[in-house]
């Protein structure tokens, strides 16, 4: 798996896996991970507006190497909007 960040208006807001760039690309595109987005917050303001063009791009050595350490120590926790038979059918429940 290649590890992606996700920046809108130049700014880095978070990094995933995807194993290549057309899977990155559409979950960039899923609408429920997207309203994430909306709710998640930094100084008081949505980390997007819906509008704003998010861009993606393949995360550096050392963002890759900060994901994988952090992604090790966070126990995988299915999205609470997804059904488990989706989940189960992406292989992220086990």
């Amino acid at each position: 798996m290649t590890v992606y960040v996700a920046e809108i208006a130049g700014r880095a807001i978070f990094a995933f896996d995807a194993p290549d760039a057309d899977a990155a690309k559409a979950r960039l595109s899923d609408r429920e991970y997207l309203g994430d987005l909306y709710v998640l917050q930094s100084d008081g303001h949505s980390l997007w507006d819906g509008r704003t063009a998010i861009e993606m791009r393949e995360a550096v050595a050392e963002e890759a190497e900060v994901w994988a350490d952090e992604h090790e120590s966070i126990p995988c926790v299915p999205h609470p909007c997804r059904r488990s038979s989706e989940i189960r059918r992406s292989g992220r429940l086990r």
